[in-house]
């Protein structure tokens, strides 16, 4: 049945590339592009705008198309694998659910796309962000660890929103960086959902991907468009959506330490988000500043062209990530062992960064 998600990735991939089209040029038309800062930009002409129009129209006019071909015509899909077509009615009750996460990613993409254009200070953006969590956890979006203390779970859902927003925001300083993490931690969270039968998720996750993809042929470097804020804030809101949905213990697994597979998949982008924010405090400066001292920026100091820098990204994000979903099959001797890996590929990095920021500092 694995063509089936193949066949989502694929659509997703060739709408995406057409919408991205689409909108590099009415970007262009409208003069709606980024300028070159050398403060805290490294590009050094101005590129359109708008990408992140093309991803939210591309993911959630897919979802939302398909959710709707199902619902009429469901009973025609008879060539579907069983083991789809038994959860399809499940599949089919998600609509309050996609519409909740539909209402969130237009607000958030909305509020990245005014920022794009006209701008905003962060501590709004921040309050809008934290609206959007906490809309999406009230109406039933929210973590479910092992208690079921309601004004908890909704905190914690909140905040998991905000942070992933965040993240893959200021993970968006080079060309592809913060598309490619996306899409890579995307397919892993999507296998995960299939292997776990949880096929809402892995289909919505699979068109995800696709539709990241399909941006990336556009925003690889040399990048002919850029997503904005409309766009990174859009896909680490999507991201943090649907990690808190799907399930990653079940009464099957070996240890409760599966529901910490998140933070590994997604190991890049929250530490990026982390050590942006200490270098900052310890230099006395607002967390909120945008710079050039980002994950990235260390590593290119080292030598690195940008695409260099975003592959070794990509690689890192991998190496990580790759064995968070042996978690829920694996002993609590093999949790630790797939912990210490990770934390020896960070460890690797850090000692490689703390160069890179040693180079950075004597410019």
């Amino acid at each position: 049945m694995h063509w089936v998600y193949l066949y989502f990735i694929g659509i997703s991939l060739i709408v995406c590339w057409m919408f991205t089209g689409f909108f590099r040029q009415l970007a262009l038309d409208r003069k709606f592009v980024d300028k070159p800062n050398p403060k805290r930009k490294i590009h050094k002409k101005a590129v359109p705008l708008m990408g992140g129009c093309a991803i939210w129209l591309s993911f959630f006019g897919l979802l939302w198309a398909h959710w709707l071909v199902f619902v009429v015509w469901g009973d025609r899909f008879s060539f579907l694998p069983q083991a789809l077509t038994e959860h399809l009615p499940g599949a089919l009750g998600q609509g309050s659910k996609i519409a909740v996460i539909t209402l969130g990613g237009l607000v958030i993409a909305g509020m990245g796309l005014f920022d794009d254009r006209f701008g905003l200070t962060p501590k709004k953006k921040f309050l809008w962000q934290i609206g959007v969590g906490l809309f999406v956890s009230i109406m039933g979006i929210r973590l479910s660890l092992f208690t079921d203390h309601n004004l908890l779970l909704i905190f914690l859902s909140t905040f998991w929103v905000v942070l992933l927003t965040n993240s893959f925001n200021l993970l968006d300083n080079m060309d592809g960086l913060s598309s490619g993490v996306a899409l890579i931690a995307s397919v892993i969270f999507a296998i995960v959902a299939i292997v776990t039968q949880q096929y809402f998720l892995a289909v919505s996750l699979s068109l995800l991907a696709g539709t990241l993809a399909g941006f990336m042929i556009w925003n690889f470097h040399p990048a002919k468009i850029f997503m904005g804020d409309c766009g990174s804030q859009l896909i680490g809101y999507l991201i943090a959506v649907f990690t808190i949905l799907e399930t990653f213990y079940t009464p099957a697994s070996q240890t409760t330490f599966a529901v910490v597979m998140p933070l590994l998949i997604l190991a890049v982008p929250l530490y990026d988000t982390g050590s942006v924010i200490v270098i900052r405090f310890l230099k006395g400066e607002s967390i909120f500043k945008a710079d050039t001292r980002h994950f990235s920026h260390r590593i290119k100091a080292l030598g690195m062209s940008v695409s260099g820098t975003v592959l070794f990204l990509y690689l890192v994000t991998l190496a990580v990530g790759l064995s968070a979903p042996l978690l829920p099959f694996v002993s609590n001797l093999g949790v630790c062992l797939i912990f210490i890996q990770a934390l020896c590929v960070m460890s690797v990095i850090a000692i490689l960064e703390y160069f890179g920021e040693k180079r950075l500092a004597k410019k």
